[in-house]
């Protein structure tokens, strides 16, 4: 069948019978698996003789198929059966998937977690099926996504809505209550003394939606809000201290630090200086960052404007050298997430 002009149009923006052929269709316009030849042909007319001489070259492109054929599910861990239902910053809930195939191995996962009125947060890619995760009180919407060696993705994966309250059977009914933070900030110890960022970063995640919660509630006063909010981020310090210095690893911190930040109201001025402090230290050393995606680079600015806003609020002459000392940190940070943003873009990356 004859292809219509307009669809050649929309397909080749640059045409094809110019030095350079653009494929823009989106996803879908080649399919994943199937093999395309490319035939370019160049004509070239030669203004002493005349003549016309002309040369074609083929090339075979393989296009890469996704991850197919499994499945992933969230349930709570130990439960019997697959119990969606739990105790909020105490029950543990395992996000898994399994019979995901692609013959481009090895394969990498990342989960995801939605809170209400709030963005999705993700885990970073890697190589193992499943990832533990305690949750705040609320409906939460969990996500996973597969992809192979090659980049390719499964696309995101809706699994569940999982519904956590105070206690079982009592939900909102103890909510005057609150969860125990002594328990919390024991599990949160345990993890730093593991060495586990990845699954600290996700536990402060929780746990920081979780305060937000009891403050906003009227369950936390300010005072103790304030000394938890400067304990995690300390936790957070510790995490990104000894994780891997990549690209993955220091995003997934910055996620951490934008969530515990997110309430300037209770931000200490040590709070302050701890989130400046490890914003720029995650990205003094770039040896092993090549660059830095969007996501990145919003969460560290989010982060490093709530310390600003809580700055102002505290304000007093006595802490003027604080302000200098944070202004010129946030500076830095802000210069260095630039430039590596700058190399994604510039390099293909995808922002």
């Amino acid at each position: 069948a004859s292809v219509s002009w307009g669809w050649r149009r929309r397909i080749f923006p640059a045409g094809v019978a110019s030095d350079t052929l653009i494929i823009n269709g989106g996803y879908g316009v080649l399919s994943p698996g199937l093999q395309y030849t490319l035939s370019v042909e160049c004509t070239a007319f030669s203004m002493i003789s005349g003549d016309t001489r002309s040369g074609i070259t083929t090339q075979t492109l393989t296009l890469n198929d996704f991850p197919v054929g499994g499945s992933c599910s969230v349930c709570l861990l130990g439960g019997k059966g697959c119990i969606k239902r739990g105790r909020a910053i105490s029950d543990v809930f395992r996000i898994s998937c399994v019979n995901w195939a692609d013959q481009d191995n090895p394969l990498q996962y990342r989960f995801g977690l939605n809170f209400v009125g709030d963005d999705t947060s993700w885990t970073s890619f890697g190589g193992v099926s499943f990832v533990d995760f305690v949750l705040p009180s609320g409906t939460i919407e969990v996500y996973a996504e597969i992809r192979d060696s090659l980049g390719e993705t499964s696309g995101i994966q809706d699994l569940d809505r999982v519904r956590i309250s105070f206690s079982f059977g009592q939900g909102r009914s103890l909510l005057a209550d609150g969860i125990d933070w002594t328990i919390a900030l024991q599990g949160l110890t345990e993890l730093v003394n593991k060495q586990s960022s990845k699954t600290l970063n996700a536990r402060l995640t929780s746990v920081s939606l979780q305060l937000g919660a009891e403050v906003q509630s009227g369950i936390l006063g300010i005072e103790q809000s304030k000394n938890l909010t400067e304990t995690m981020l300390r936790m957070a310090g510790q995490g990104l201290s000894f994780a891997a210095k990549t690209s993955d690893n220091i995003c997934e911190s910055y996620g951490a630090f934008e969530k515990l930040s997110n309430n300037p109201s209770i931000m200490s001025i040590s709070s302050v200086r701890t989130v400046a402090l490890n914003i720029n230290n995650g990205i003094s050393d770039i040896t092993n960052i090549n660059s830095v995606n969007e996501q990145c680079v919003t969460s560290a600015i989010h982060a490093l404007g709530s310390a600003t806003m809580a700055l102002k609020q505290t304000f007093s002459e006595k802490n003027q050298s604080n302000e200098i000392e944070f202004y010129k940190i946030k500076s830095n940070a802000e210069s260095r997430l630039s430039q590596l943003f700058f190399f994604a873009l510039t390099t293909s990356g995808v922002p």
